[in-house]
């Protein structure tokens, strides 16, 4: 065991198997006291519709009025509706570091398009608003073919939020936690492959075995899988800067980089290995931040009695209006030998109230109108408490897009701490990618835009990154419906109002999916204002009694008197 230290907590970092079971244990045993497991499931299943699970009655119709996740889905795309761009500035303004900076940019760029970055981003973002959490993986694949003399690429995987166990859980900050847990369910097949690629022998192949865990959704095929932990750890290590001391001496500086073990059963699947990495490849968002707990709450939590409301009060109203709103038929069954009614069975009486009566229809009770508009009420207040009002969800004609606009912004206030929390995130995602291409990516060629525009491939090696003093500038910007609209009115009302008058300005202000072929109109526009600037030069001169063609012949510094 070797000795960590972690916020000036000193402890030892357990390395056995059965220690790390424990640890996996005792991780899995704060979870269950914060009942993150049973939150965890019932957020999952009001969310996709299931909001009658376990509910015994089964004579009551079962409606689902899902108002979560028509929420929780404009909540997400009111998030990735942001475009995320990547920027590296060096803070040395050299030539030659800003051109390194532009490449290192733009290959982030194209690794984050290869991985579908964005993609992920928002399954991360539907985890983190359902279950509470969102967390990225990052691991290299040292396998994968690039075409170059250097393998390998980096891989984003999606983790759920009771899949990943902090060694700290009072705490989110991921790179002050002294261990991390990742816990994966695999196949048998695939872990005994995975061991036997690693060296192990075939008695130790033999003796894994599968096990059941109670701690993730749907997992009723126990008998086939195994749970697989990796444990992810930080260990100092003195390193050489390439510098001299005044003695001739190198000069060596004291450095954190992660390890990670893997651990199936009682057995190690991998041994103790240095990633070199000087941070852990995990990115973590909470939706909403928790008190002493590194796991956060989701929207939805708290709102789960107002949907069930919704639906009781639904499903007592459809039964009712099944079994009154139609008139019962009573009749006399001493006078008629049988009756039916299509709607509602016919009730035989012995003997009618009335005398003389033959049939009667029962007068069905007035159902009050209170009960829905107290429906309607519930999900508009939650909706509202929520930040998601109708003008939020479309829910309106777009005849002023000005007042539509101020109420958008408005209800998305609710979540500017949650976008904050995202843009924190990718951040976060992004120095984890730099780090790992430092170290994994090794030489490679990659494409370079030149001085004059045009691109070529170019070495670079990426190993420089672990020595290059940069700022990390993340931009985010927001480019939805109607902010695209808005500004096409703003530029027309400009246009018409006379306060614009260059129509060049005007077509490359406005946003390219306002105008088809955007480019190409701006060059005709260009041609034509060139030609009517010859045109009446020509005119002036010709005015002037000055022939043009002689002005041609002029040298280029003779002016005119």
């Amino acid at each position: 065991m070797t000795e960590q230290n972690s916020g000036g907590l000193k402890m030892k970092i357990k390395k056995k198997p059965k220690e790390i079971r424990a640890e996996y244990e005792k991780a899995k045993a704060f979870n269950q006291q914060i009942n993150l497991y049973d939150t965890v499931e019932k957020n999952e299943n009001f969310y996709a519709g299931e909001q009658w699970k376990g509910v015994n009655a089964p004579d009551l119709d079962k409606p689902v009025f899902n108002i979560l996740k028509r929420v929780i889905s404009y909540f997400i795309a009111m998030l990735v509706s942001d475009d995320i761009a990547v920027s590296i500035q060096p803070f040395d303004y050299s030539d030659a570091a800003a051109q390194q900076a532009k490449i290192i940019s733009d290959q982030i760029k194209r690794e984050m398009e290869r991985c579908k970055y964005k993609s992920k981003t928002r399954k991360m973002l539907r985890n983190c608003a359902v279950s509470g959490d969102g967390c990225f993986y990052h691991y290299f694949e040292p396998d994968v073919e690039t075409g170059q003399l250097n393998k390998g690429v980096i891989s984003v995987e999606n983790i759920d939020n009771v899949n990943i166990l902090f060694g700290n859980p009072f705490s989110y900050e991921v790179q002050k936690q002294p261990y991390i847990l990742i816990v994966q369910r695999r196949s048998l097949e695939s872990v005994q492959e995975e061991a036997e690629m690693n060296g192990l022998s075939q008695e130790v192949i033999d003796s894994i075995r599968t096990e059941s865990d109670d701690t993730n959704m749907n997992d009723d095929d126990a008998e086939k899988l195994c749970t697989v932990i990796i444990k992810m750890f930080k260990e100092s290590k003195k390193v050489q800067t390439g510098e001299m001391d005044v003695t001739g001496n190198p000069v060596e500086r004291e450095v954190k980089s992660v390890h990670y073990i893997k651990v199936v059963n009682n057995v190690v699947l991998k041994e103790e290995t240095d990633l070199e990495y000087s941070l852990y490849p995990v990115a973590y968002m909470n939706w909403e931040e928790t008190k002493n707990c590194y796991h956060g709450r989701s929207p939805i939590t708290g709102l789960i009695p107002n949907q069930i409301y919704v639906n009781k009060l639904f499903a007592m109203s459809m039964m009712f209006t099944q079994n009154n709103a139609f008139p019962r038929l009573l009749y006399d069954g001493g006078k008629i030998e049988e009756m039916s009614n299509a709607v509602n069975e016919a009730f035989d009486v012995d003997r009618m109230d009335l005398a003389g009566d033959v049939l009667r229809y029962t007068q069905a009770p007035d159902f009050s109108s209170q009960v829905l508009q107290l429906i309607d009420t519930t999900i508009e207040r939650t909706r509202d408490f929520l930040g998601a009002s109708d003008a939020a969800l479309g829910n309106v004609k777009p005849d002023n897009t000005s007042a539509i606009i101020a109420t958008q912004q408005a209800t998305a206030i609710p979540l500017e701490l949650q976008r904050l929390n995202f843009y924190d995130f990718v951040e976060d995602s992004v120095r984890i990618l730099i780090d790992m291409m430092s170290h994994d990516y090794g030489t490679r060629k990659v494409m370079a835009e030149l001085e004059d525009g045009s691109k070529q491939p170019v070495d670079v090696d990426f190993s420089v990154l672990q020595n290059l003093n940069y700022d990390l500038n993340i931009e985010i910007g927001r480019t939805n419906y109607w902010s695209e609209i808005a500004q096409t009115t703003t530029m027309d009302n400009l246009l018409n109002k006379g306060v614009l008058t260059d129509i060049e300005l005007y077509l490359e202000s406005i946003p390219d999916s306002a105008v088809s072929n955007k480019a190409q109109i701006i060059e005709n526009v260009r041609k034509k204002m060139l030609e009517q600037q010859q045109q009446a030069q020509a005119m002036a001169l010709a005015q002037a009694g000055i022939d043009p063609a002689a002005m041609q012949q002029l040298p280029a510094d003779a002016g005119l008197i």
